[in-house]
């Protein structure tokens, strides 16, 4: 695998306005995929992918690749969201090491807005601020976990900080299921 990533980033460098670029850094970026570990693990191949799916969809705008590319790019930002929840969640509930789980969470919800725990993620971003004396802000996180996730299992407790917290509860603004999360046994025919 390294080295088709080798010979595809040749041929990108010396040919990059080939018609068939697009299809080569999408290759580059799906031999990153199979390289990936679990979201457990380390997340150095998953960054790479990444990284190389935004520059395909940089340079690959009209492309018909592209809603491939798109659909790599969220599979990859859910492994490295479940990678950063995963450490966040060490830190708040084994360590009560709040502030460094509050900027892993800060990463996720500024990276990652399609990720399928990002309810879980505002949640425990509202927890860790109180923890840490901060119930303005904290108000502010589980306002749009309560408004944009009525019906996810973390909605009730959101509430219930408000409700201490002396904050009017938000209307929702959908009124759409609980957050599906997605099944890692059907990727692993991809990857």
């Amino acid at each position: 695998l390294e080295q088709s990533i080798g010979g595809y980033k040749v041929f990108a460098q010396y040919f990059p306005t080939h018609p068939k670029v697009c299809d080569v850094k999408h290759k580059i970026a799906h031999a990153l995929l199979r390289q990936m570990g679990a979201y457990n693990r380390d997340a150095s191949k998953a960054k790479q992918a990444e990284f190389q799916l935004k520059a395909a969809l940089q340079s690959c705008q009209t492309a018909s690749a592209r809603p491939a590319i798109e659909s790599d790019l969220k599979d990859v930002q859910q492994v490295l969201g479940l990678h950063e929840l995963d450490v966040a969640r060490f830190y708040i509930n084994t360590r009560q090491a709040y502030k460094a789980g509050e900027s892993r969470l800060r990463d996720i919800i500024s990276q990652y807005p399609f990720f399928s725990y990002f309810d879980e993620s505002l949640y425990l971003l509202g927890v860790s601020l109180i923890e840490q004396e901060q119930p303005e802000e904290a108000a502010e996180y589980f306002t749009r976990l309560v408004r944009d996730y009525p019906n996810s299992e973390f909605s009730k407790s959101g509430r219930n900080y408000l409700e201490r917290l002396g904050r009017a509860l938000p209307p929702p603004r959908n009124h759409d299921p609980a957050p599906v999360r997605p099944s890692f046994i059907g990727k692993l025919s991809l990857i």
